[in-house]
């Protein structure tokens, strides 16, 4: 037989048609299924396309499309990025203020930093005295080199703002930024009391004078120096 003559009347047919209808043949089957899914229900359609969608979202997307969870979470998110702002903001200004402790101290003839006590003494930046040799400061200089009182206050406060972020707000991140295990609002109910408790501490570790020390207390302070190691210099 012929392959060009049509198998109904036996008319010769033309290669251009015989391949048009060779490419109907072949999308006969996927038109066929989107007839079948535009022949559904409209509520149908819409379970069935919502279906698909939710194939390739990520968990946290899925939880976003309840409502009550997304504004908790965009509540939630928008409180860490202003704690996560205060936060830098302290930081960012406690490192100004030992930048200008240290500028401001005296050298031992060996380079270490000096500073000056509220009793007079001079002490290196780990509380311990120099020698007389190490040190060539005139009466009139005293005034000007920086209180050891305060530089220790803003090594302290560097440390304790350092971990809010690494104990708080660091784990709070990642845990918001995680798709595939997103917080539940159990979780945001936690990040709310969290970061209610970081600005208290940031709060509470606000830049103020240091009071000053007396030499027994000076002492209590070098035995806690010691657990924290330093290079001289510093």
């Amino acid at each position: 037989m012929n392959v060009f003559t049509d198998d109904n009347n036996g008319a010769d047919i033309s290669r251009t048609e015989l391949a048009r209808k060779s490419i109907e043949e072949a999308g006969g089957a996927a038109m066929g299924a989107d007839a079948q899914f535009a022949s559904r229900s409209k509520s149908e359609r819409a379970r069935i396309s919502e279906q698909r969608q939710r194939e390739n979202m990520t968990a946290l997307q899925i939880l976003m499309l309840n409502t009550q969870y997304r504004e908790r979470y965009e509540a939630t998110a928008e409180r860490l990025n202003t704690i996560q702002e205060d936060l830098d903001d302290a930081l960012t200004e406690n490192a100004d203020t030992l930048e200008r402790l240290r500028e401001s101290a005296a050298r031992s003839a060996s380079g270490n930093l000096v500073f000056r006590t509220s009793t007079g003494d001079l002490v290196y930046a780990d509380g311990s005295e120099p020698d007389a040799s190490e040190i060539d400061i005139r009466e009139r200089e005293m005034d000007s080199i920086s209180s050891w009182e305060e530089y220790q206050s803003a090594r302290n406060r560097a440390a304790a703002l350092s971990n809010i972020q690494s104990d708080i707000l660091d784990p709070m991140h990642s845990q918001m930024n995680d798709q595939t295990a997103p917080p539940s609002m159990e979780d945001l109910d936690r990040f709310e009391e969290d970061l209610r408790r970081a600005d208290q501490l940031i709060a509470q570790e606000a830049i103020s004078e240091p009071a000053p020390l007396s030499t027994a207390n000076r002492n209590e302070q070098l035995t806690q120096l010691s657990f924290i190691a330093e290079p001289p210099s510093f």
